[in-house]
């Protein structure tokens, strides 16, 4: 069949064992035919008789095969970028500019108004929020304290002004910071003294010749006291129950009201009232009410 692939016999003659022989031996040189690929340099010293150079020409001949003046480039960087060509330090010789030049040339690059654009997203989720701290109040100036405390010393007249005062002598100052930032601390404390024993013993001289007074005395100074005991928190109300000795507070008090007074003597000469208060501030007690707090009998 035309095109259908099969076998091929040859029909020449087969080589023998020395044909092939001969057709692998013919491309390899014979004995005296081939010759080494390098000379063999290291076959003996040889000794140079040329001149030697001097240290001038050695010179000359490196120097040869380095570049000129001009003839090479090294790379420049100027604004960060890389320039071929070198840069020179150059002195200005024109005439120096004035202040007022200068003021002119550098406003003259920044915008006027309404020319500048902001580029701050004014987005309040991108920016953060700015926020001014509070600072503390200042202290209070001593000098109020003073003219205050002098007036208050000058125009006590009636039994509310006194009581007034004798809790405003007490009271500490809440926009004071601390007694010891106060230049004229001592001499404020020292005042309200003056004027919490002058209003007692007003009061005292007031109400003794209306009435003899003991009871009348406690019973204006009472509310106060209570008062004080009721804003001072559960834990001052549960210290200050039954207990044997007489409210700190009013004991004082008491002691302010027994101190005889140089302009004031009594009817029968003797301090007959200030030991009567001396003794009753001994035998005046605590007792239980009926929430477990201490009253005042």
């Amino acid at each position: 069949m035309f095109g259908a692939r099969g076998g091929i016999f040859s029909e020449g003659k087969l080589p023998t064992l020395i044909d092939l022989e001969i057709r692998r031996t013919r491309n390899i040189p014979g004995p005296g035919s081939y010759s080494p690929q390098k000379r063999q340099e290291n076959e003996g010293v040889r000794f140079s008789t040329a001149k030697p150079k001097t240290e001038l020409e050695w010179i000359e001949y490196y120097k040869a095969k380095m570049p000129g003046p001009g003839q090479y480039q090294v790379p420049i960087t100027h604004r960060g970028r890389l320039v071929s060509e070198p840069r020179y330090v150059r002195f200005p010789t024109g005439k120096a500019k004035s202040d007022l030049e200068w003021k002119i040339l550098r406003s003259q690059k920044i915008p006027g108004p309404g020319q500048y654009h902001c580029e701050i997203d004014c987005i309040g989720s991108r920016t953060a929020k700015q926020e001014l701290p509070l600072a503390r109040p200042a202290t209070k100036d001593p000098a109020e304290d003073l003219e205050r405390l002098k007036a208050s010393l000058e125009s006590v007249g009636t039994k509310a002004l006194r009581l007034k005062a004798i809790v405003e002598s007490v009271t500490p100052d809440k926009n004071l910071r601390s007694p010891y930032e106060n230049p004229c601390y001592d001499q404020i404390k020292k005042l309200k003294k003056e004027v919490r024993k002058k209003i007692l013993r007003q009061a005292y001289g007031l109400w003794g010749q209306q009435n003899g007074a003991k009871q009348e005395l406690f019973q204006s100074l009472q509310p106060y006291l209570q008062n004080k005991i009721h804003k001072s928190g559960p834990a001052v109300r549960r210290s200050k129950k039954i207990r044997d000795e007489s409210d700190p507070e009013l004991q004082h008090l008491i002691e302010v009201l027994a101190e005889p007074s140089s302009n004031e003597e009594d009817e029968d000469g003797v301090n007959q009232k200030n030991l009567s208060l001396l003794q009753l501030m001994t035998v005046e007690k605590y007792v239980k009410d009926e929430k477990g707090f201490a009253v005042l009998v």
